[in-house]
């Protein structure tokens, strides 16, 4: 028969690291009665596995005894004690903090849910190794605060921790009073076999004493300020209690050493001599013998006494085994100490030694003996009075306090200009910038980035601190939206490709300064700029996509940006260029990255849109995209690119338009029955790709597209029952696009209309409706068009470019009524309130329609 209790225990274990381990017992059945439990047995076998350090295989040990153990029973608390020691002493010695971190609360978890019963066997052993647990901790975040002397966060949360423990040290020995209290009027009872005894009691109580005086020493050790001398106070009291008391022999190695260092600390030199005397007399083991040594080159360094450090542990180190990496880390302490104040001859030596003692310096001191360095270069390169404020800076940027750290690099810059040590204004100003940016304080980086680059005497500085410049002048334009900053974006980024042409930097910046010209509409100069990222550069393959794509707009919508050539002479030279780039191109095609694919998708739509007589170009262009897009999906073993999806969509329509201008229909037709096999949401993809094509197209392309357009829609139709209602609303317009790219003006009207039915006030379906009824071009036709081009205008913002565009169509349908004098009214009223007109492009539109009105009103009546 099983326990009763069982199954409570499993439900209290879960979620700790042994639950499966006790959930085992519930399906174990009735064990046999175990024999008495020796729990000095126990505790002698897993000392002997840590010893070796064969910690992985005590802790499954452990597990699998707690599987087997009785519940409430001595072994189970026994063994669960052992394992959270081993835990513990595990993460002491784990490869980095984030498993060190896992093992300090398997150490802590394994003891909660036997700690959360009424009465566990051997509580008080229980209650005291999780105080123990919280001080190995402590003792373990201390030693990581020794990496990095400017670490103010590590050391906050040590001194935290350290505190905590000590705290709770004292609560468990105040527990074991009040339960002592309580007992004493009642009668004694014998104890069960395990339990702890009175004379183990008696030793946790000792043990305790004597940990939290260790504990208030490492506390004092990381103390600053006035908290410091109250601290060693402390520790000296705790300690000289400690003393006073029977010290177990096996303390008294790490209690003699603890005297030395509470000495060292509160400055007693007597004290501390006598200590090292002491020391050096007795038998001690070797680490705690390196740990004298330690402090005695501790008194000389905090004495600025350096030389004397350096020879002390030249002198005293080990005669046999490896130096300590401790003693290694205060020997580089010494030399940089001794490297400061030394002549400039001996100062290269001294800074040679102390490199090369880094470097064989490993674990925490290493890392501390690496930040010793670079702190002692950051003198070097700033100078005396500015590397204090740097390290204070990096001190406030590792505590999170990014204000703090901006106000004292912003001192170090000042202080390095007053000194005028330029070398050390530009990093100083630049990690400044690099504050403000984080900070979210665009302004103040821009003026940060300015002195870096107003400091920078050498070209490769003042290139990368002019790049600075300009990215923050981005940042700040970018926040704020205002015209004179993006002006002072544009401004710097010129200047620095003006100052910096041949500087690695340039490529950059004219990625930038492409961005910038692009978003102003200046294309032209957008590829001008983009020509100069060179081959081999990372950003090379993306710029020469972004020149395709910037023609394939230019040729698209007739942009005016086309220089000076006519446009015949321009879109050929156009396609010289981007056959240039093709050439470049890797073969086979299956070899091209997304961006390479991409400007074989732009040069293909690019030849088909000029009418090139070669379009087998255009084809094998679009036909490599799908075969780089199939080999990347097969190749790849995660997620694919999310733009092979965007390029595949959209080179199928345009392979199917390829196949189309070169009166290819059948393929054209072929290709797309392929798609129509697929699944409908696919091919309503390729639908709507298709108007996204054919709207750039001429009369009889667009006529093209709209019949193979047609086709898909109607092997859409038959399964519309299974499409969502989003779908069945983008397969409608896709629908009334394809009759009205077909010249079925009457049917497309209609669709458009019943469209907007269920969405009034959509413009892009009104602009397409009113498109349509002007295609059957009666003077009615166009009356009926003014009239919706009148309500899409009344939805727009007065002065915009599409307002404007709107507006010449409502002037075009009046002439076309025959109204021209009406039509010449709104155009000069228009003018009139905006004299740009939207742009050089639809200025230049608005200045054809007014000629041709002109032409009409002086033409002779027919009557």
């Amino acid at each position: 028969m099983l326990n009763p209790d069982r199954s409570r225990w499993a439900t209290v274990l879960r979620g700790t690291l042994i639950a499966a381990a006790f959930a085992l017992i519930a399906s174990s059945g009735r064990l046999a009665a175990a024999p008495p439990v020796d729990v000095e047995a126990i505790t002698r076998y897993f000392e002997e596995l840590r010893a070796r350090r064969l910690h992985i295989v005590a802790e499954r040990y452990a597990l699998d005894r707690l599987i087997r153990a009785e519940e409430q029973s001595i072994e189970q608390s026994a063994v669960a004690v052992e394992l959270s020691r081993t835990y513990a002493a595990h993460a002491t010695m784990a490869e980095g903090p984030e498993e060190a971190e896992s093992l300090w609360r398997r150490a802590d978890g394994v003891l909660g849910p036997i700690l959360s019963l009424a009465a566990p066997p051997r509580r008080a052993a229980l209650e005291f190794q999780r105080v123990q647990v919280a001080a190995d901790r402590a003792q373990w975040l201390r030693w990581l605060a020794n990496g990095d002397p400017d670490d103010e966060p590590a050391r906050l949360a040590a001194g935290t921790a350290l505190a905590d423990a000590i705290r709770k040290f004292s609560d468990w020995s105040a527990g074991i009073d009040r339960r002592r209290r309580d007992a004493a009027g009642r009668p004694r009872t014998p104890l069960e076999p395990g339990e702890a005894t009175p004379r183990e009691i008696n030793d946790m109580l000792r043990t305790s004493e004597i940990r939290q005086a260790l504990l208030s020493i490492a506390l004092a050790e990381i103390a600053v300020g006035t908290e410091r001398a109250a601290a060693v106070v402390t520790a000296s009291e705790r300690l000289n209690t400690v003393r006073k008391s029977t010290i177990p022999a096996e303390w008294e190695p790490t209690l003699l050493l603890a005297r030395i260092r509470v000495a060292r600390l509160s400055g007693d030199d007597a004290e501390f001599d006598a200590g090292v005397r002491l020391a050096k007399q007795k038998p001690l083991p070797a680490d705690v013998r390196a740990a004298v040594l330690a402090e005695e080159a501790r008194r000389l360094l905090t004495s600025r006494r350096f030389r004397e450090a350096a020879r002390l542990l030249a002198d005293e180190k080990p005669a046999q085994g490896p130096i300590p990496d401790e003693l290694r880390a205060l020997n580089v302490e010494a030399m940089l100490g001794a490297w400061s104040t030394a002549e400039p001859g001996v100062r290269e030596r001294l800074w040679d030694l102390a490199t090369a003692e880094r470097d064989k310096t490993g674990g925490i001191w290493g890392i501390r003996a690496a930040a010793l360095v670079e702190s002692a270069d950051e003198t070097r390169r700033y100078g005396d009075r500015a590397a204090p404020e740097a390290r204070r800076g990096r001190s406030r940027y590792l505590a999170g306090d990014l204000k703090g750290a901006a106000a004292h690099y912003a001192a170090a810059v000042e202080l390095a200009r007053e000194a005028e040590h330029s070398e050390a204004v530009v990093p100083l100003a630049m990690t400044l910038a690099s504050i403000h940016i984080e900070a979210g304080d665009d302004v103040a980086a821009v003026k940060a980035a300015r002195q870096a680059a107003a400091a920078a005497d050498n070209p490769a500085d003042a290139a990368q601190a002019s790049l600075l410049e300009a990215w923050c002048l981005g940042r700040l334009a970018s926040a704020s939206g205002s015209a004179a900053d993006q002006d002072r974006h544009r401004l710097a980024l010129e200047s620095h490709l003006q100052k910096h042409p041949d500087d690695p930097t340039a490529a950059d910046v004219a990625w930038l300064l492409s961005e910038d010209l692009d978003r102003r509409d200046e294309s032209a100069a957008a590829i001008d700029v983009l020509l100069r990222i060179p081959n081999g550069h990372p950003r090379r393959s993306a710029a020469v996509a972004r020149i395709a794509a910037l023609y394939e707009a230019g040729i698209a919508d007739d942009a005016g940006w086309r220089s000076e050539l006519p446009a015949t002479d321009w879109r050929t030279g156009a396609a010289a260029r981007l056959e240039a780039f093709w050439n470049e191109l890797p073969l086979p095609a299956a070899k091209w990255s997304p961006d390479e694919a991409s400007f074989a998708a732009s040069y293909g739509r690019v030849l088909l849109r000029i009418g090139d007589a070669n379009q087998s170009r255009a084809d094998a262009a679009l036909a490599g995209v799908l075969a780089a897009a199939d080999a990347a999906e097969r190749s790849s073993d995660g997620p694919v690119d999310e733009r092979w999806q965007v390029l595949v969509a959209r080179t199928r329509a345009l392979r199917i338009v390829s196949l189309a201008a070169q009166d290819r229909f059948p393929e054209a037709a072929a290709l797309l029955d392929v798609v129509m096999r697929e699944d409908s949401a696919e091919l309503l993809d390729l639908v709507q790709a298709l108007d996204r094509v054919a709207a750039g197209l001429g009369d009889e392309g667009r006529d093209r597209i709209g019949q193979l357009q047609l086709a898909a829609v109607r092997r859409l139709e038959e399964g519309r029952g299974e499409l969502s209602a989003e779908e069945r609303r983008a397969l409608d317009r896709s629908r009334a696009a394809a009759l009205l790219a077909t010249d079925k003006a009457v049917e497309a009207a209609q669709a458009y209309e019943r469209l907007l039915d269920e969405d009034p006030s959509n413009a892009e379906l009104i602009s397409a409706l009113a498109g349509a009824v002007e295609l059957r071009g009666r003077p009615e036709d166009f009356a009926q068009a003014r009239v919706w081009w009148q309500k899409l205008e009344r939805g727009q913002s007065a002065g915009s470019r599409e307002w404007l565009q709107t507006r010449l169509r409502i002037a075009r349908s009046l002439a076309n009524e025959g109204r021209g004098p009406e039509a010449a009214k709104l155009i000069a009223v228009t003018r009139l309130l905006y004299p740009e007109l939207g742009g050089p492009q639809l200025r230049q539109e608005y200045e054809t329609l007014e000629r041709s009105l002109e032409a009409a009103s002086e033409r002779p009546s027919s009557k």
